[in-house]
């Protein structure tokens, strides 16, 4: 059965009709196996109640989707583009925890409303919510423009299906939220992977920024990373993670290799003075750069010797910065208290992808850049197992992502400190405990995806794609 050649465009749609439509076509992609999909409820501009409808989940996040695996994006995006390289989501959807807003109380469940993140400059082209404003009272002061979509998840953050008895609750919900807060913002959602302790992390890292920053100042360059809110890139970070590197023609032997010359740090926006003024305090003088390479952000090259350090300010989060990367091979990151690979299984086989975002990034270029022998790839093609949570085509998000590899350390302590699954420090033994600041991935909520199309022969994901992209805007 094929679906109606209506699902060529995929532009949000307003009346009963529509939505209905789009629900029956999302139920037809989960009969022929190509989506799992969850119950979420409608507020349809145009519509005449609110509705329950079908809502893929993401290809590979089946098991337990949260509320950013979901395909939203069909019932409320009025302009859908294609989603390529990393994409901050903070605007276009809040999760609300409790109800009342000021409770203090927890709840068995959370809500999650999605609205289109640029109604406010579409008022022309999106059409006033009627349905809406059918819900509001004589002191009701705002109006709202286009679809709105709630989503419901259990107290573990999984997704469940509304049912016909959530939606008045929804209706005041929906009603409440937006008469108290005029746009939407993401909160609460608030949870945390467990991580893993290598006091060899400790060794690795000093050893390698010796290099760039005297030994009895390393410490002092940590709180003012932290400070900063920044984070060590590039060829220093996959140092620290590969220090070795093996013979071609002999597999089997390795070497040490060789630590870089150059240092890459990545800092917000305004926020690069204090990094600025130890490096000066280090005798380093600073020069304005052009970053041709990688997107959105602009640089200061620090000259000492032979040694060059390169301070990146972001127009974003460094978070964001990270997942913009152009390789695969420079998704890996160093902060004050852990390392972080977002794709492990290829950097320690000292290979990486070209994100298909950019076709002006060359390959040899890619290569050069990232160093070390890297080998970069353009596809997928060759990997001989399934790609399991580094799918390239998948929509990965920041937030409690399956796939990164995260080392805890701390450079102010020779002991050790566990932490649990809360995040909590368990201090054993003499020394500086250090209780675990806001994870990276936690920082700012972004997705992001490497290719348009997976080419692995044993993923599932590649051998579905065609058909699955009848329904969505993968």
């Amino acid at each position: 059965m094929q679906p109606a050649s209506a699902m060529a465009s995929f532009a949000a749609k307003y009346t009963d009709d529509e939505v209905e439509e789009i629900s029956r076509l999302m139920n037809m992609a989960k009969e022929e196996g190509l989506f799992r999909t969850v119950k979420g409820c409608i507020i349809g501009a145009l519509c005449s109640d609110l509705r329950i409808v079908e809502v893929a989940v993401h290809p590979g996040f089946e098991d337990a989707p949260r509320c950013v695996d979901l395909y939203v994006d069909r019932y409320i995006v009025h302009e859908p583009a294609k989603t390529r390289g990393s994409t901050r989501l903070g605007s276009n959807g809040v999760c609300v925890s409790r109800f009342p807003l000021s409770s203090t109380r927890q709840q068995r469940f959370s809500w999650t409303i999605f609205s289109d993140d640029q109604h406010k400059t579409r008022r022309t082209v999106m059409p006033r919510n009627s349905l809406y404003d059918s819900f509001k009272m004589p002191d009701g002061r705002h109006s709202h423009f286009g679809n709105i979509m709630v989503v419901k998840s259990n107290s573990d953050g999984v997704v469940v299906d509304v049912c016909e008895r959530d939606l008045y609750f929804i209706e005041v919900l929906v009603y409440g939220y937006f008469e108290e807060h005029s746009k939407l913002g993401w909160y609460a959602l608030d949870s945390r992977a467990s991580s893993m302790v290598l006091p060899e992390i400790r060794r690795r890292i000093f050893t390698t920024l010796s290099t760039f920053i005297p030994s009895d100042s390393i410490d002092e360059f940590f709180d003012v990373l932290k400070s900063s809110e920044g984070l060590i890139c590039g060829s220093v970070a996959r140092h620290i993670l590969l220090p070795y590197t093996v013979d071609s023609n002999n597999p089997s032997s390795s070497k040490a290799a060789p630590i870089p010359r150059d240092l890459n740090i990545v800092v917000g926006p305004d926020r690069n003075e204090m990094l600025f003024s130890f490096f000066t305090g280090l005798s380093y003088s600073d020069e304005k750069v052009s970053l041709n390479y990688h997107v959105d952000s602009y640089a200061y090259a620090l000259y000492l010797q032979a040694s060059l350090i390169t301070v990146s300010i972001g127009k974003s989060t460094p978070i964001n910065t990270l997942t913009s990367f152009p390789t695969t091979a420079e998704m890996n990151a160093v902060t004050h208290d852990a390392i972080y690979s977002l794709y492990p299984r290829l950097t320690y086989a000292n290979e990486g992808l070209l994100v298909e975002k950019d076709d002006s990034v060359d390959m040899v270029e890619a290569m050069q850049h990232v160093g070390g022998g890297v080998v970069i790839s353009r596809t997928n093609s060759h990997w001989t197992r399934e790609c399991g949570p580094y799918c390239p085509m998948m929509s990965r998000k920041t937030y409690d992502d399956k796939g990164v590899a995260r080392y805890r350390w701390s450079p102010w302590r020779d002991d050790l400190t566990w932490y649990n699954e809360f995040g909590n420090s368990v201090h054993d033994g003499p020394g500086r405990a250090v209780v675990v600041d806001e994870d990276l991935m936690y920082s700012d909520l972004c997705a992001w995806r490497v290719l348009d199309r997976c080419t692995n022969a044993h993923c599932d994901h590649s051998l579905k794609a065609d058909r699955r992209e009848l329904f969505v805007n993968l």
